[in-house]
């Protein structure tokens, strides 16, 4: 896929909809940089912007925050083998990030914080711990990362599942 394609004087829609089918929102794509049918990424407003599609992460995925977008996409085993997405620059705008979206993902996403298989509290207690733990050193992480694939490399490397599972578990938040 080509990323470098002309701009198209038609704006593409990212369409959010609603567990009903019923159209939520929607955001003007000025440029296109990725496109499939389950994942298409964008710029809007200077943005990227990433809308997911996938079964395996119960819920469609829009969002403006990198590092969530690649949280969720590190779930979907065939996105990690497309070489093509890590590649994707990223700007200094879109640094701008919140941790706890990206801590969702990686402590297990839907599947986990529906079931509460593995934790001990809801994500809405877990999350203010992560945040609290480990959302500063996030965000200077990512202010070194210039592609998706070093925001990738980022979270395998230094929040891994393993890792904020053991920090869950030694605080008393998993099982």
């Amino acid at each position: 896929m080509e990323h470098d394609k002309p701009e198209t004087n038609k704006p593409k829609k990212l369409l959010v909809v609603s567990k009903k089918g019923k159209p939520v929102d929607d955001y003007s794509v000025t440029k296109i940089v990725y496109d499939t049918d389950k994942l298409n990424i964008g710029f809007h407003q200077d943005r990227l912007c990433f809308q997911i599609y996938h079964p395996d992460l119960k819920e469609q995925v829009l969002t403006f925050d990198v590092v969530e977008a690649v949280a969720a996409m590190m779930r979907i085993p065939k996105m990690l083998l497309d070489k093509e997405i890590w590649k994707i620059k990223i700007t200094n705008k879109d640094k701008d990030i919140q941790p706890i979206k990206a801590f969702y993902w990686l402590t297990g996403g839907n599947d986990e914080w529906s079931t509460l298989n593995n934790y001990t509290n809801n994500w809405s207690t877990a999350c203010i711990f992560f945040e609290d733990k480990l959302g500063k050193e996030l965000q200077c992480g990512i202010k070194k990362c210039n592609t998706l694939g070093e925001i990738c490399k980022l979270l395998e490397r230094r929040f891994n599942l393993g890792r904020l599972y053991e920090l869950a578990l030694a605080n008393g938040l998993a099982k």
